[in-house]
Order: structure tokens, then C-alpha cells, then sequence
């Protein structure tokens, strides 16, 4: 699970970068996408402003190499690693989340999107303080990897909210720039 969550974390980094430097044009044809759309490529370039993603993105590889390598190694690896990614991480949040909220939203879909952005990042925040000072505990970095997983349904769940609310023209571009967070 780890191995997919870093690979799809990559390519979804990787097409929001391209989506946003308009190597990649959804809209083929088209002068500009749809003002929702925008309203979404604002939103996920908001996120990654403050370093957050690519903090959480490290924290994924970390996870998949604690499970490659297994028992002990794993879990010192986890006790030593976590710490510091996961107090850079709540340390980046409060801009993060300022600068996705401060992201003007007119459209349902855009509001729906932000609102799937920012529940993400405020329950990572939840997650990863426990882990942000000193050396976890095995419970701790339990508990941590529950939440962590836990916190990714939960995003696919608020991204498919945010999907319904998107056109036939708008859901591919939506997906692919929401996948980035």
C-alpha cells in the first residue's frame, strides 16, 4: 500500500506541475478551462505554496521503506524518521491552510474542492502532532499509520463528493488536479 500511495502521490505532483505550467491542456481547443477548474488548479497551487505536500509525499516513502524493510529495522527507521517530517508538517499547516482558504471560490465544485483540501490537511494536522516531538512509541506510530490511511479514505471520499459536482468536461482535469493534494 505504502509502494502505491508514494507512486500515485508522484504522478498526481507530476500532472498538477504540468497542469499548472500549462504543459498539459485538459481543454484542448479551448482559450481557458472552465472558471471551476480554476478555481480548483488555484486551490491546489495554494497547498503547495508552504512545502506541505511535498512534507507528506516524504512521509509516504518513509512509510513504504519502513515496509520493505520490515520489523525492527521498520520501526526504527519510523521512531527516528516521523519525528522530524511530522514537525515540519505541522509547522508548514497554518499557511498552507490560510493560503488554500484565502483561494476565491464561486463556483459549488471550487467550494466543495476547498472544503475536501482543507478537511485533509486539518486531520493530517491531527495525525502528525502526536508524532512531532520526541521518539514514538510502536502504539504511537500505530496509531499514526491507521490515521494516516484513515485520512487518505476519507479524502477520496470528500474528492468524490467534489466529482459529483463536476461536469463531463470538468471531472478529468478536477480528478487529476485534486489526485495532486
Amino acid at each position: 500500500m505504502g509502494r502505491f500511495l508514494v507512486v500515485a502521490g508522484l504522478v498526481a505532483v507530476l500532472v498538477a506541475a504540468c497542469v499548472a505550467t500549462g504543459d498539459i491542456e485538459f481543454f484542448v481547443g479551448a482559450s481557458h478551462p472552465p472558471e471551476a477548474v480554476r478555481e480548483v488548479e488555484g486551490i491546489v497551487e495554494a497547498a503547495h505554496r508552504h512545502g506541505a505536500e511535498e512534507t507528506a509525499l516524504a512521509v509516504g516513502e518513509l512509510l513504504h521503506v519502513a515496509e520493505v524493510r520490515g520489523g525492527r529495522a521498520g520501526l526504527r527507521l519510523l521512531r527516528e524518521g516521523l519525528p522530524p517530517l511530522a514537525a515540519r508538517l505541522v509547522g508548514e499547516l497554518p499557511a498552507t491552510l490560510g493560503e488554500i482558504r484565502a483561494v476565491e471560490v464561486a463556483t459549488p465544485l471550487g467550494a466543495a474542492c476547498r472544503q475536501a483540501a482543507l478537511r485533509l490537511l486539518e486531520r493530517d494536522g491531527w495525525v502528525f502532532r502526536e508524532l512531532a516531538g520526541g521518539k514514538p512509541t510502536a502504539k504511537a506510530i500505530e496509531r499514526f499509520v491507521a490515521g494516516y490511511e484513515a485520512n487518505a479514505r476519507g479524502y477520496e471520499a470528500d474528492v468524490e463528493k467534489c466529482l459529483a459536482l463536476a461536469s463531463a468536461d470538468e471531472r478529468p482535469a478536477v480528478a487529476h488536479l485534486m489526485g495532486a493534494l
